[in-house]
């Protein structure tokens, strides 16, 4: 029996922290923003539609993905432009990865409810952070502006939206060892579920 759980949560609010958590407890995790890199990469198909797309955002050949990801978030019609060239491909590389799965599946999707994926899904869990805390993860990890960050997070849906369509909660706003405690119940119970 498969049991998919979505992960998603605003931006730089620790849904890789959770995943590798729920790796570490052996749950088969399919994340999309791999899936994501793979299909924006040569020699895929949508990597080439993207290059159409974006000429100026193209140097010797290749995305600058740098330009790419500064003009999507300053230019909301770019950006609904890349996410309806890339969404298709990766709906398509995340159903086949799917029909492979087996137990309980982690499906992490950043963009979950805005681009349909909670479908494929039996429950969906957000991971909650204080937004100030991941201005700072953001600015440190991306080597952004403060307000570039303040513009990546509130191009998603807010939080409280997110909360509200989500099944279950997972709160970041304490040390690893609580969060690690929190996703090896929220495993366990979801396996009792399973095995019932």
């Amino acid at each position: 029996m498969r049991y998919v759980l979505g992960l998603t949560g605003g931006i730089a609010c620790g849904k890789s922290e959770v995943g590798n958590i729920f790796g570490e407890l052996g749950v088969n995790i399919i994340d999309t923003d791999e899936i994501s890199r793979f299909v924006a990469a040569p020699p895929h198909k949508c990597y080439r539609e993207m290059i159409e797309a974006f000429p100026d955002c193209v140097e010797n050949g290749f995305i600058n993905r740098r330009k790419l990801r500064e003009k999507v978030f300053y230019d909301d019609e770019a950006l609904k432009k890349l996410n309806s060239i890339t969404l298709p491909y990766i709906k398509e590389e995340t159903q086949k990865a799917l029909s492979n799965a087996d137990g309980l599946v982690l499906l992490v999707v950043p963009l979950m409810f805005e681009s349909g994926f909670d479908s494929f899904c039996d429950s969906v869990a957000t991971v909650k952070c204080d937004e100030e805390t991941r201005i700072n993860r953001l600015t440190a990890r991306d080597n952004i502006t403060r307000e570039l960050a303040l513009k990546m997070i509130g191009a998603q849906t807010s939080d409280a939206e997110r909360e509200r369509k989500s099944d279950i909660v997972i709160d970041n706003n304490g040390d690893l060892i609580a969060l690690k405690k929190t996703v090896a119940a929220l495993c366990e119970k979801i396996r009792r579920q399973i095995n019932a």
